[in-house]
């Protein structure tokens, strides 16, 4: 009589737990129906995600004495700037890293990675590569980390002067930031000379060789620039940059040497240093002069590039990317702890297992398992609202087939392999996506507000650039 009655109780239980996965699974829809195993993969990608995320900010925390919550302190700031610019919180932590490593202060970090983030995108580099340019000319310069900005905008001037590329730039103003800070040559000047030396045909690494070597020479004066100092009434070579800038400088002591009769080359013994200085006089004098006086009205280069590199498609799903890396990060911290939970009853009902009379105890540790799987199962359907959403928005695209659509979100959100997105498509994955498309759409709208203004921005992106084929198929719509 006992068996019998635990069997019914088994029975019932299992009845209770197959009608409850049955109503998740109406609830999150035909098509993870139909692909349990990629919710089961959603579940373990979202929660190793969550737990890598939170190991690389916990790595930042070393760097900041006394603070322990990596997670707490940037975990859901880093991935909000991620949705805003469309960067992944990967590079962004990393980024991060960089620039508290490069001494910029914790309570000013993530102002300061929006503006290198922002560099990076409109520069298609790197974030690190922005982080380490901007972090390199605000300590050459002793500038604070809210500077960042007009360094930014300074780097994007000398590229839009220039004949350079941000990385180039980024990769060079290393070797001559601190050495010419040191000397007195200011920021404008300094950035100044790689556009005009730069729009004169020279390389980047080149340009950087050449601004070392002027100065070095204006340093460490020859003979017949201790003359010319002696004639312009400046003791030193410094002197003489702070009063007329380093180009000025150079043009003074040109100026100098033919009015005594004398050879100006004579003051350039370094090759290098003649180079420059024959780029920034003479008749390229004016291109020099410009240059700077550019730089000084530079304000806002940097948020004009990034705006204009902010209206392409690309940009709009890298910020989609950036919204699955958000919410899965929410997912898996929201189901971190369940699963722990749950790992617990497991090895709790095989425990009870092994003692004798243990099995009505193992039971009811599997029915709280059961409660803890469809909990974390329900805000797996969430997640998938918001993939048929993207399916939904890429069926606009035209000639893009829905299969496609959906293989490509499905793609996105749990990395399967990409390559076979370009495989041929089958009727079946035409008949397939069209159905899951149709009978979904709309079905997003009950899910995430964010994801939803994303999917909005999508839709306005492909309406400016794309022209809709909606009229030519009547499935669609």
């Amino acid at each position: 009589m006992a068996t019998q009655s635990l069997t019914l109780k088994i029975n019932a239980d299992m009845r209770q737990f197959r009608r409850a996965l049955a109503s998740t699974r109406v609830q999150v829809g035909a098509l993870v129906a139909a692909t349990g195993a990629l919710a089961t993969t959603g579940i373990v990608y979202a929660t190793k995600q969550t737990a890598d995320y939170e190991k690389k900010l916990q790595e930042v925390m070393t760097l900041i004495p006394g603070a322990s919550d990596g997670m707490g302190r940037f975990g859901k700031a880093v991935l909000d700037l991620g949705v805003e610019i469309g960067a992944t919180k990967d590079e962004l932590v990393e980024g991060l890293y960089q620039a508290i490593s490069a001494r910029i202060p914790p309570e000013n970090a993530i102002d300061f990675l929006r503006v290198a983030g922002k560099a990076a995108k409109a520069g298609v580099t790197e974030v690190n590569t922005a982080v380490d340019a901007l972090t390199t000319v605000i300590n050459a310069y002793s500038l604070n980390a809210e500077d960042a900005g007009k360094v930014s905008d300074m780097l994007f001037q000398t590229i839009r002067l220039g004949k350079t590329r941000f990385d180039l730039l980024a990769n060079s103003i290393g070797t001559v930031a601190t050495v010419a800070a040191e000397a007195g040559v200011s920021q404008e000047e300094l950035f100044g000379a790689f556009a005009t030396l730069t729009a004169q045909g020279k390389k980047t690494d080149e340009v950087a060789t050449q601004i070392r070597a002027v100065i070095n020479q204006l340093i460490n004066p020859t003979e017949a620039l201790s003359f010319a100092f002696g004639k312009l009434g400046v003791e030193s070579g410094r002197a003489l940059i702070e009063q007329k800038g380093l180009g000025g400088a150079v043009r003074a002591i040109d100026s100098v040497m033919k009015a005594n009769n004398r050879h100006t080359n004579e003051a350039w013994t370094n090759i290098r240093a003649w180079n420059f200085a024959t780029s920034v006089m003479g008749d390229r004098a004016a291109m020099s002069i410009s240059d700077v006086a550019a730089m000084g009205v530079a304000a806002g280069s940097s948020g004009e590039a990034f705006l204009t590199m902010a209206s392409t498609l690309d940009m709009a799903f890298s910020k989609i990317k950036a919204s699955f890396d958000a919410m899965l990060i929410a997912f898996g911290q929201e189901n971190m702890d369940r699963l722990k939970s749950g790992a617990e009853v497991v090895l709790n009902a095989m425990e009870s297992f092994r003692k004798e009379g243990g099995l009505r105890d193992a039971i009811d540790n599997f029915n709280i398992l059961a409660g803890i799987l469809i909990q974390v199962a329900n805000g797996l359907g969430n997640i998938m609202k918001l993939l048929y959403g993207i399916g939904n928005a890429l069926s606009y695209v035209p000639g893009l087939n829905p299969g496609f659509a959906m293989r490509a979100t499905a793609g996105l959100m749990f990395r399967h392999d990409m390559a076979k997105l370009d495989e041929p498509i089958t009727a079946k994955d035409v008949q397939t996506g069209r159905e899951a498309l149709n009978v979904n759409r709309g079905v997003f709208s009950q899910g995430f507000g964010a994801g939803n203004k994303d999917l909005a921005f999508i839709a306005e992106i492909l309406d400016q650039r794309l022209p809709r084929a909606k009229n030519s198929d009547p499935t669609r719509g």
